[in-house]
């Protein structure tokens, strides 16, 4: 099931009945390709919603060149991107964090060697 040319129309204009029409259509499809990138499903639900939100702020942007579920398929590549991109920082800090903590842990063997010289 597709939106048809006039639904289409009323789609980019705004048109609240199309627009849950669209969600209806594409929801399923929308949350089966996130869930793909995030391996989540609370995150899959959170990054569907956001692109069905952005598409319908951004519903009058929708130029037409490519079919529309092409458009509504990039917002969720992008989307699940920017997702993946912010959780891999937090990652990446994480080990940052964690790699300091054993960067101190040569300190630690000196002073044990030291001490076992001592001995």
């Amino acid at each position: 099931m597709e939106l048809n040319s006039n639904e289409i129309v009323d789609f980019k204009n705004g048109k609240k009945a199309v627009f849950a029409k669209f969600i209806e259509v594409y929801k399923d499809r929308i949350y089966n390709n996130v869930i793909r990138f995030v391996c989540n499903q609370n995150d899959a639900e959170e990054i569907t919603q956001r692109v069905f939100i952005k598409c319908y702020q951004e519903c009058s942007k929708f130029r037409g060149e490519a079919k529309l579920s092409v458009w509504i398929f990039r917002i969720a590549y992008k989307e699940s991107l920017n997702f993946l991109k912010k959780r891999n920082k937090w990652v990446f800090d994480e080990v940052i964090s964690h790699n300091r903590r054993t960067i101190q842990a040569p300190i630690v063997f000196e002073n044990l060697e030291r001490q076992d010289k001592k001995n």
